[in-house]
């Protein structure tokens, strides 16, 4: 028995076979029912079923569920649509070089080299011109920094020397010294300090009380 999948139709047919020659008739087709699938299914198996990944059995469950689901069949009509635009996108870009291609372009590079030794020494006679350029423009940029940094000390050394001149006294000048301001008549004088008080124990003497001795 031999199956045939109608895309068309979305059937299961089956035929018959007489020796290895399969005779079509109206009498041989007989559907077979398939078992529904969930969308969540179909959603999963979407770009297994367009490259056609599938067994037969999950190829026919699918079609009958697009068959019945309009929103299942649009996702997978825009996702076959898209697959095909990268298709056509994917064809118009040059494939990439093989391995052989590559060795090729590598050989015709080396070979229009000069040889090893003629390199070596362009390469000495470059570098050491090269090196005497670099000498001759840092000496130029050291002897012009010199220049300007003595340029600039004989100038600091002018101006602090003018600055301290012009705080300097002049010989022979005298600072006239601070004079306190001599009182006048009118300002009164300070009064005198009082006399210390006398007591009794003051004005005390032994010969005036001592008794009189016969």
């Amino acid at each position: 028995m031999l199956r045939h999948f109608d895309h068309k139709n979305r059937r299961d047919i089956v035929s018959k076979e007489t020796n290895s020659t399969p005779i079509w008739q109206a009498n041989d087709y007989a559907v077979i029912p398939v078992p529904a699938v969930a969308c969540d299914y179909v959603a999963e198996n979407t770009s297994s079923y367009l490259d056609a990944e599938l067994d037969l059995r999950a190829m026919e469950q699918i079609a009958n569920h697009l068959n019945n689901c309009s929103n299942c069949a649009k996702t997978v009509a825009g996702v076959e649509s898209v697959g095909l635009v990268l298709e056509r996108e994917w064809s118009d870009i040059a494939p990439l070089p093989s391995s052989l291609e590559i060795e090729f372009a590598l050989d015709s590079i080396m070979d229009a080299l000069p040889p090893l030794h003629e390199r070596t020494h362009d390469a000495k006679h470059a570098d050491t011109s090269h090196s005497t350029r670099w000498v001759r423009f840092t000496t130029g940029i050291v002897g012009g920094a010199l220049f300007v940094a003595s340029l600039w000390s004989s100038y600091q050394v002018g101006f602090w020397q003018g600055r301290v001149s012009a705080f300097t006294p002049e010989p022979g000048y005298h600072q006239p010294l601070p004079v306190n301001p001599i009182p006048s008549v009118s300002t009164p004088a300070p009064p005198s300090p009082k006399p210390p008080e006398t007591t009794l124990f003051h004005n005390y003497h032994p010969k005036r009380f001592a008794p009189n001795v016969i």
